[in-house]
């Protein structure tokens, strides 16, 4: 059976998203808003023209410049409400804000959570966290902890990746692969401005990478398949620019995930990634929040932020509260990114724009954030000139 979520009949407690503006964000309150949901949204950031903003499903809209300014607006206008409201997060920062914070707000805020103020903090941190993943049954590259003043290991093999320890500190781009110690000192030179400490690893040359976005819940832990990064942009270290959400295959072990949401204690949205080298899946990271591809869960047939707020009051929610259809293909927009580079051709592009089940930027049921298909042939213009030019 799948739940028809046009129309939401089963609470009426109010549902915050407290993000930026970035499509994760926007994925958010268009999953709320196709559960018949009318979300409000605490933008920080100082961006008054934001695009997440011309969301049609949104009810109130709040501009603050600082997260700790969202948070005292947050708690002024609806600490004091008869039902709690749901919160929910896109991105680390928020997230690790809010999770310090637990005690305080536990009683007045359903949202994701461990059980305790800072349940979730130390696995915020990469190393530490890659560590105990060991210990939950995940293969997890040969990984040390560096920080810019200390003297570099003898014992580093070249190539090996540099990161940054804290994902909120960084991003996919911050990613950097070093094929000797005079690129691994450049690299952290340069990346020292964004964070102080950094992870470097084994680098494990990879076939491709996957991730897998879930649900914890109270008892259970639901997971609605496996994305398949087919492209990415920046090549190697970027996002998902096409992608495929595909059955979970038979090689794939899902237990070391339930162990890690049951040795946490976690409830909320999650996603795990993973990148594949010969029969083994090797842990990359754990994001405890809504993850950037959240919403093609959603469209796909399993609406994961509103399943969430079912299960909190209580309601039965199980594998047959969602259908997800398999394959199903999406695409971002920086997938023109990948034509004009030259790393495909024209006709690829537009084959996959037309196979795409959804996209990222674009949705047909909330056009107003994009500009849709006039944005892509705007932006594929641009893109033909370059290569042009090039030649």
């Amino acid at each position: 059976m799948r739940l028809r979520m046009q129309n939401n009949m089963l609470f009426t407690n109010k549902v915050i998203v407290f993000g930026n503006s970035h499509h994760n964000s926007l994925g958010l309150i268009r999953s709320l808003g196709e559960a018949g949901l009318q979300p409000d949204l605490i933008l920080y950031g100082g961006n008054d023209k934001s695009f997440v903003a011309k969301s049609r499903y949104i009810g109130k809209c709040w501009h603050v410049d600082t997260i700790e300014s969202g948070y005292n607006l947050l708690l002024s206008i609806y600490k004091n409400e008869k039902q709690k409201p749901f919160l929910f997060f896109p991105n680390d920062k928020v997230a690790e804000y809010f999770d310090a914070r637990y005690d305080e707000l536990k009683d007045y805020f359903h949202f994701q959570n461990a059980g305790k103020s800072n349940g979730l903090s130390p696995y915020f941190d990469k190393s530490y966290l890659l560590e105990k993943a060991k210990n939950w049954g995940f293969h997890v590259p040969y990984t040390i902890v560096h920080k810019k003043e200390d003297e570099l290991p003898r014992n580093i093999d070249y190539p090996c990746l540099i990161k940054p320890l804290k994902s909120a500190f960084g991003k996919k781009s911050d990613i950097r692969i070093c094929n000797s110690e005079e690129e691994l000192t450049w690299n952290i030179d340069h990346l020292s401005d964004i964070c102080e400490k950094f992870l470097i690893q084994k680098y494990i040359k990879k076939e491709y990478e996957v991730s897998i976005l879930g649900i914890s819940l109270k008892n259970s832990v639901l997971l609605p398949g496996m994305i398949r990064k087919i492209r990415e942009y920046p090549v190697g270290k970027g996002s998902t620019s096409w992608g495929c959400l595909q059955e979970i295959p038979n090689d794939f072990d899902i237990a070391p995930i339930e162990n890690a949401m049951k040795t946490i204690g976690y409830t909320g949205l999650f996603s795990a990634e993973y990148m594949k080298s010969g029969e083994k899946y090797y842990l990359l990271e754990i994001n405890f929040r809504n993850d950037g591809n959240g919403h093609v869960i959603t469209a796909a047939g399993m609406n994961q932020p509103y399943l969430f707020c079912l299960d909190a009051l209580g309601n039965n929610v199980d594998e047959k509260s969602y259908n997800v259809k398999y394959p199903f293909y999406f695409m971002s927009n920086s997938d023109i990114n990948q034509f004009k580079d030259g790393n495909i051709t024209l006709r690829e592009l537009l084959r996959c724009y037309r196979q795409a089940d959804t996209y990222l930027q674009y949705w047909g049921k909330d056009p107003k954030p994009t500009s849709g298909k006039r944005e892509f042939r705007v932006a594929l213009a641009k893109a033909i000139i370059k290569r042009i030019i090039r030649k």
